[in-house]
């Protein structure tokens, strides 16, 4: 129950009515889509779909995780929108961690703020590193393109060597090891395929493959750089050696020893 067109006391008073028709057996889909002002929600019985922490407000999301049961109701909850009675239709444990951080990296790279952040990060090392790029060897590149670079079958040209595209960090990637990953990434070749003409899409390979490169290059002079991630790695490796010799020192002795 909204409270924006009533008073808070009008709300509550109209979701303990509904509570209590829940109470004395009322089905909570009926319920929902008679009563509720969601209008993404309630006609389809109130139901919203799976969700995680810090999703909504913590007094809803406090209730609804409360829930020990599939089928069970919370009291009326109030949040900054209204009151509401949550219904736990079932629980997901997240155990698959890998498909979790890929959402959530999905989430953090749809963000806006984080392609400003990583636009303004790879500006950065390419300033740091000493990028330097020949335009003209891009362009040979990318107007000699036709149609077959959108094919699975689409085979690399070949270049002379010291054809270098860029220069990052004083190593030079010339025009053959850029072929080479245009041909291995078959998946972005094809996604411009009738969005982009040949050229436009080479362009845009070729500033995913700098910003790879640069990534690269960051993650690797990372300990480099910052002092305290150079300790925790430090201690990390400390760490992984110190159970190495105490395994072999220790368990693995004791293992071989018949008497323990």
């Amino acid at each position: 129950m909204r409270k924006k067109n009533r008073s808070a006391e009008e709300a509550l008073s109209m979701i303990d009515s509904v509570a209590g028709l829940i109470e004395i057996g009322r089905n909570f889909e009926t319920l929902a889509a008679k009563f509720s002002e969601d209008i993404k929600s309630k006609h389809n019985g109130g139901y919203i779909g799976y969700f995680a922490i810090n999703q909504y407000e913590p007094s809803f999301e406090d209730a609804a995780f409360g829930l020990t049961e599939d089928g069970s109701y919370s009291e009326p909850v109030e949040s900054s929108l209204g009151f509401h009675i949550i219904k736990r239709i079932s629980k997901r444990d997240v155990n698959d961690k890998d498909r979790l951080r890929k959402r959530i990296q999905a989430r953090i790279n749809n963000n806006d703020r984080f392609e400003i952040a990583e636009t303004k990060m790879i500006e950065d090392v390419k300033t740091e590193a000493g990028f330097k790029e020949d335009p003209l060897m891009l362009k040979r590149f990318s107007t000699a393109l036709d149609g077959g670079f959108y094919s699975y079958k689409w085979q690399t040209p070949s270049y002379d060597e010291g054809m270098v595209l860029f220069e990052l960090d004083g190593k030079e990637y010339d025009l053959n090891a850029f072929a080479d990953y245009c041909k291995s990434n078959v998946r972005e070749r094809l996604k411009f395929n009738k969005s982009k003409n040949p050229a436009e899409a080479a362009e845009e390979m070729y500033a995913t493959y700098v910003k790879d490169i640069a990534m690269k290059y960051e993650e690797a002079n990372l300990e480099n750089k910052y002092s305290d991630f150079r300790s925790l790695m430090r201690e990390y490796s400390e760490g992984i050696l110190l159970f190495e010799i105490t395994k072999q020192e220790v368990w693995d002795k004791a293992s071989q020893d018949s008497l323990g």
